[in-house]
């Protein structure tokens, strides 16, 4: 029986993929979410318009494998309405 051992990405390698994901991500703007991992540890800095997009972006990044842990410090900022003011 063979064994094959499977080795865990980079963390460049981990970035890339996180950074693949959220573009194939329906309803996310990967363009305002900035990624960084170290050692397996992925931390999400910008912002987004939605809390849903919040929820959608972190399951994303926990889909892949590798990923040991998820910092997100992204602010959820919904554009400007305009307010009535009656």
């Amino acid at each position: 029986m063979t064994t094959i051992e499977r080795r865990p990405k980079s963390d460049q390698t981990l970035r890339l993929a996180v950074v693949s994901e959220l573009k194939w991500t329906p309803n996310v703007d990967a363009r305002a979410i900035g990624v960084a991992v170290i050692d397996g540890v992925v931390t999400l800095t910008g912002h987004v318009q939605t809390s849903s997009e919040m929820v959608s972006v972190e399951r994303a990044v926990l889909r892949i494998p590798d990923v040991n842990a998820l910092v997100n410090e992204i602010n959820v900022h919904p554009e400007c309405a305009p307010r009535d003011t009656d």
